[in-house]
């Protein structure tokens, strides 16, 4: 995990976001889920951007008719980044309801492209915009 914050540190893209399955001890629990950092170490610039970018995402999925909430984790993919950055939980491979969704290429098709969405989104709503030379 350490290599992918290195890669995307060094790197010039704008976000990061990584992409996963979920799983739970109880099969009832089911959704979408986008993780943000919150810790000492971000600052509060990151922080709000990685919230709002969350937050795009979220509202994006929503609209794509997929249950979805966003909260805050610590993981070191998101705490070791130096740009905005949200880890998606696609949804939870333990209930077996999400988990035929989950196999079908059209609903993957569809939670990527709201993902893409609200990426796009933040980009281009709330990214602050380089300073002007």
């Amino acid at each position: 995990k350490e290599e992918v914050t290195d890669i995307s540190n060094q790197s010039d893209a704008l976000v990061f976001v990584s992409i996963h399955c979920n799983s739970f001890t109880d099969p009832k629990i089911y959704g979408l889920r986008v993780y943000y950092e919150v810790d000492e170490k971000t600052t509060k610039d990151l922080y709000r951007a990685s919230s709002k970018l969350a937050q795009r995402v979220v509202a994006a999925t929503q609209s794509a008719g997929v249950k979805s909430s966003y909260l805050t984790a610590d993981y070191q993919v998101l705490r070791d980044n130096n740009k905005p950055s949200i880890l998606v939980e696609t949804g939870f491979m333990t209930n077996p309801d999400e988990l035929e969704r989950l196999i079908n290429d059209e609903y993957q098709t569809k939670i990527m492209q709201a993902v893409c969405d609200g990426v796009l989104s933040y980009i281009k709503n709330d990214m602050p915009k380089p300073a002007a030379q």
